[in-house]
């Protein structure tokens, strides 16, 4: 059971603004990455099984 409940939004909606930090360091706006594609955020662990299982993968779609 989770502590926050949800708040899923319906898909196509624009994300909020936020910052991250990269995996350099350096902090990366949503804004920053307006001309690309696609954007993928992802909260993950890398204590979880399924995680380490998947990577590999995650790297190879990063790289993508």
């Amino acid at each position: 059971m989770v502590t926050t409940a949800s708040t899923m939004l319906p898909l196509s909606t624009s994300a909020p603004d936020s910052s991250l930090p990269d995996t350099a360091g350096a902090t990366v706006s949503r804004d920053d990455l307006a001309a690309a594609p696609a954007l993928l955020v992802m909260f993950i662990s890398d204590h979880c099984p399924h995680v380490r299982c998947a990577a590999d993968e995650l790297a190879h779609l990063g790289r993508d």
